[in-house]
């Protein structure tokens, strides 16, 4: 829910390169030097200023989703699911932490999923209206090269976690109820590949489909099914007005709706909020 605001920060590489110690006017560091001011904590870094974007706050809301997210899944290891994910009283089941809006800290995850989807759908949509609006020459390498880089930027992370995670297994002798290690590590990588080459596919239902590693990995699927419509429609929509782009996008958004795409809705409506906001940045700067 590996993210999303790197169309937004593509302007800033200049200032980037100058909050990291790159600026043409010191010394270029060594590749060592670099990868040690990667690694290195930022509790013990000296501060950088920071250049704030007009998304930034986002940076925050998404902090504040992740963390219900990692609480719910925590509640839902120790607690039995109707005891916590319904209301205060469903099913004569009174426990506090189901309370109205207190249970949306506990149990909140599902909404904040969907937080994350119109969210994904907002950033990826600002920088290419703007272009639109603009009726700019570049839009259209900007949404060739976001194609391009949006399956690896959101897969190869994926990869990493999951490659790691079943290798632990085998290096270190671990035994587990589930999923059941395979016998060997070279089995371990096909029955990972086999899941793998199926899960990738674009064309699938990702919701209704596990992957076997790591569960809650299901939305990356949803990112990249759900960035490929936002890219298909600003290309398909870059020509026409903007009162028709935003019929078209609100159509399509209660036809998702209406099947149970609900995932492809939240993309939908962050793609709709992106163009009132580039709307209302435009009307009133002038």
């Amino acid at each position: 829910m590996g993210d999303d605001v790197e169309l937004e920060r593509t302007d800033d590489l200049e200032d980037q390169s100058s909050l990291l110690g790159f600026a043409s006017s010191t010394p270029t560091p060594s590749p060592s030097n670099r990868i040690l001011r990667i690694l290195r904590p930022a509790f013990i870094s000296p501060p950088r200023p920071q250049k704030l974007r007009s998304t930034s706050y986002l940076d925050g809301l998404r902090g504040i989703a992740a963390f219900i997210v990692y609480v719910a899944h925590s509640e839902a290891w120790n607690h039995d699911a109707d005891e916590i994910q319904y209301g205060f009283g469903y099913r004569d089941h009174y426990a506090a932490i189901t309370l109205p809006f207190v249970r949306v800290f506990i149990t909140g995850g599902h909404a904040a999923v969907a937080v994350f989807f119109v969210i994904s759908g907002f950033v990826l949509s600002r920088r290419p209206l703007t272009l639109i609006r603009a009726r700019s020459e570049d839009l259209y390498p900007v949404l060739a090269s976001a194609v391009f880089r949006r399956g690896v930027r959101l897969y190869l992370p994926f990869v990493a976690v999951t490659v790691s995670f079943f290798t632990a297994w085998h290096v270190f002798g671990l035994s587990l109820e589930w999923p059941r290690p395979q016998p060997t590590f070279v089995g371990e990588c096909v029955a990972w590949w086999n899941e793998f080459s199926l899960f990738v596919n674009p064309f699938r239902d990702p919701v209704d489909t596990w992957f076997t590693y790591d569960f809650p990995l299901w939305t990356i699927p949803v990112e990249f099914q759900g960035s490929i419509l936002v890219y298909v429609l600003l290309l398909a929509l870059s020509r026409v007005t903007r009162r028709a782009r935003v019929v078209a996008c609100c159509g399509l958004a209660l036809y998702f709706l209406h099947i149970g795409l609900w995932q492809m809705f939240c993309f939908l409506c962050g793609l709709l909020l992106a163009d009132l906001d580039v709307h209302g940045s435009d009307t009133a700067g002038r």
